[in-house]
């Protein structure tokens, strides 16, 4: 049986100085860094959680837990989850396919059998 396995991925995001980055909002004049932990604090949150839909699976992608360590250094975590994917399911007296759904979620009307609507 295979263990429940974990990937990770590290990317860095260099920024550039630049005066102009935020020079169309109309509140005082801040910096550049402010601006974005801001951008980056509100993105956080669940309503800016993206739903992909393949062939065989319904993901969502989700940016959570923005931390500022240092005056030069912040994390964030970009997760996805699997919310529903067609797969061979093992039943007692054979294999049958069918729709694994994240528990508490309802299956989704627009994918049926491996066909997402869009």
């Amino acid at each position: 049986m295979n263990k429940d396995t974990f990937k990770f991925f590290l990317y860095r995001l260099n920024k550039e100085l630049r005066g102009d980055l935020f020079s169309g909002y109309d509140r005082p004049r801040r910096h550049d860094d402010e601006w974005l932990e801001e951008y980056l604090t509100k993105l956080c949150s669940a309503k800016f959680d993206f739903e992909k839909k393949t062939k065989k699976s319904i993901y969502t992608w989700a940016v959570r837990n923005y931390i500022r360590i240092t005056e030069d250094f912040s994390s964030l975590v970009l997760a996805r989850s699997t919310n529903q994917r067609e797969s061979t399911i093992v039943t007692s007296n054979s294999l049958s396919k069918g729709d694994s759904v994240v528990s508490g979620q309802k299956l989704s009307k627009s994918f049926i059998h491996g066909h997402p609507g869009f």
